[in-house]
């Protein structure tokens, strides 16, 4: 289905027809029967959203697992989406060898501090 067959009921062939919204009025048996249809088509797209989304979310979570961390543990911290300076302990934040080809691939290893959700930690991270 179209986004404008969603939204106004049918697919325009002319951007006039947008325009016109005087054809269907509320006062009319015509208009009533094209607000139903419109309430029709909102419920089943609703419905097929919520379809949608479960599937997906099935999907995703398919092959998660439970892990296997107790707070105390060390882990290694992936340094990827941490900006460049925090990487590269050695050297300061603008300093030239901070680049991702010389960034350190994992920090650590960390100190779980105490559990902060279902899957997230509290880190012991030093400070530079």
């Amino acid at each position: 289905m179209a986004p404008f067959e969603a939204d106004i009921g049918y697919i325009p062939q002319l951007p006039l027809d947008l325009l016109a919204p005087d054809l269907y009025r509320l006062d009319s048996e015509e208009g009533l029967a094209y607000a139903q249809k419109l309430s029709k088509t909102l419920k089943m797209l609703h419905k097929r959203m919520e379809e949608t989304q479960v599937t997906k979310t099935a999907e995703a979570n398919e092959k998660r697992e439970e892990h296997p961390f107790l707070v105390g543990d060390e882990v290694f911290l992936d340094t990827r989406s941490l900006p460049i300076g925090y990487a590269n302990v050695a050297g300061a934040a603008n300093d030239s060898n901070n680049s991702p080809k010389f960034q350190h691939p994992y920090a650590g290893p960390l100190k779980l501090l105490k559990k902060a959700g279902e899957n997230t930690f509290v880190l012991n991270i030093p400070a530079h």
